[in-house]
């Protein structure tokens, strides 16, 4: 996929990799690829980079901005994040913008500057870059840099501009050419990588693991071997963790609270046996609620797109006078709405309307909820 690269853009690449290598990052980012390409190219950056400054400063803001990991060994594989995919797809397009065959190290730089988000667009913005500015220093000095030699056989990309061609058949080449860039990015990019568990550390204080511990010490005989009638004491044991709960809650037997102090609960609602509550986020249950048996409320997931795996927590939200079904599952996040109806067996994964009837997996929001009038 590098062969319309110069051999200036490929050092620019390696230098990138090395230095994210060097920041223990899983993956090469923006701020690594602008070091790699103000530490190939600073002399040619200046002509419309005045504010550079030197490539040490860069490095060092980049690293008091960075957290500090260990470094990755050099014969790991490391793949481009999605940002850094998009600013290499800009990359191509800006020399196919400019009629050049080739992509050079100002071309990616000006892909950086199109990712408008990332942080190496905002480095950049902050020493004086401008887009409309490069592109046009480009447009009067074109690169002529050329190609680094290639080994194998890499299908080519033509970029050459016909003599006579309409403004509509050039966008159309811009198009074909963009897809076929885009297809051998993905076939030729690194691979995933490993998942190394090893290196997950523990950011909970050392005081509220042992709290922790204290409770389930004390929920485990108290709530899962003691029969329905005991409800009071279940609630009393909550609130003396913190757990806040209303006036005449019932609280089933066999309910396992991770952690009482990120419980709410409002009046006259109940949670059915065997009901288990992952509130390593705060779950907030509202008045008049039942949360029927075995149900299981969810507030963590996993990372799977990061080698060290980490726990990603969001708070889940059950409104006033809903009603959660026998066996249903509340994902991370989801907010379940006044008066709402969760199936049983429900996968909920987003938020549910108010006063709606919702089941199914996914769950899907099937009819109003009516309740009928006293005779």
């Amino acid at each position: 996929m590098f062969e319309r690269y110069t051999e200036k853009a490929r050092r620019a690449i390696f230098f990138a990799r090395s230095e994210a290598s060097k920041f223990g990052s899983p993956q090469i980012e923006t701020e690594h690829l602008l070091l790699g390409l103000v530490r190939e190219g600073t002399a040619d950056f200046l002509v419309f980079l005045p504010q550079l400054g030197s490539w040490e400063a860069l490095r060092s803001q980049i690293e008091a901005h960075t957290p500090s990991r260990e470094e990755i060994p050099s014969n790991l594989d490391l793949h481009f994040s999605n940002e850094n995919k998009r600013v290499l797809a800009y990359g191509a397009e800006e020399a196919m913008r400019l009629d050049h065959k080739h992509i050079g190290p100002v071309h990616l730089l000006l892909g950086l500057l199109r990712e408008e988000g990332c942080y190496g667009a905002r480095l950049l913005t902050e020493r004086g870059a401008d887009l409309k500015r490069i592109r046009s220093h480009l447009a009067e000095a074109p690169v002529t840099d050329k190609p680094a030699p290639t080994h194998g056989q890499v299908r080519t990309i033509r970029c050459e501009t016909p003599k006579a061609e309409s403004s509509e058949q050039k966008a159309e080449r811009m198009r074909n050419a963009l897809r076929e860039f885009a297809r051998q990015t993905e076939a030729h990019l690194p691979g995933p990588q490993r998942i190394d568990l090893y290196k997950v550390q523990s950011v909970t204080p050392l005081p509220v693991k042992l709290l922790r511990v204290l409770w389930h010490s004390v929920q485990l005989p108290f709530f899962e071997h003691t029969p329905r009638l005991l409800s009071p004491l279940r609630v009393f044991l909550l609130r003396l963790f913190g757990a806040r709960i209303g006036k005449a809650c019932h609280i089933g037997p066999g309910v396992k609270i991770w952690i009482p102090w990120n419980l709410s609960i409002g009046e006259r609602s109940a949670i059915g046996f065997n009901t288990e509550i992952y509130n390593f986020a705060p779950v907030e249950i509202g008045d008049h609620v039942v949360v029927s048996q075995r149900c299981y409320v969810c507030t963590s997931t996993h990372d799977y797109t990061h080698p060290h795996f980490p726990l990603v927590s969001a708070p889940v939200k059950i409104g006033s006078q809903a009603w959660v079904a026998a066996e249903a599952f509340l994902a991370p996040g989801v907010t379940i709405g006044e008066g709402a109806v969760i199936g049983a067996c429900s996968v909920v994964t987003k938020s549910m309307p108010p006063w709606m009837v919702c089941a199914g997996n996914p769950c899907q929001p099937l009819k109003p909820r009516v309740v009928k009038p006293l005779d």
